[in-house]
């Protein structure tokens, strides 16, 4: 969060996991926490933009194909322990 986003994150529980592979390399074990509070004010440090949106809207941005599958279940409210 440090780095791509300029904030100070407590990261809290685990919300998913998987395995993800991607152009002929070895598999990738993807994990997802919940952030339980930041500090700071988000910013472009390794992006183009940043902006706030409805977790149903997600899928139309572009994102990492390892990313995919986790937003698109997001998006359908299907990633347990956020709220």
């Amino acid at each position: 969060m440090r780095e791509e986003l300029g904030v100070e994150a407590v990261v809290g529980a685990e919300v998913a996991r998987y395995e993800h592979s991607s152009n002929g390399r070895g598999p990738l074990i993807l994990l997802f926490h919940r952030v339980e509070s930041f500090t700071g004010e988000p910013r472009c440090e390794a992006f183009e933009q940043i902006r706030w949106e409805a977790p149903a809207s997600l899928p139309g941005y572009d994102f990492l194909d390892g990313d995919l599958d986790f937003v698109r279940r997001l998006a359908l409210g299907r990633v347990r322990g956020l709220m």
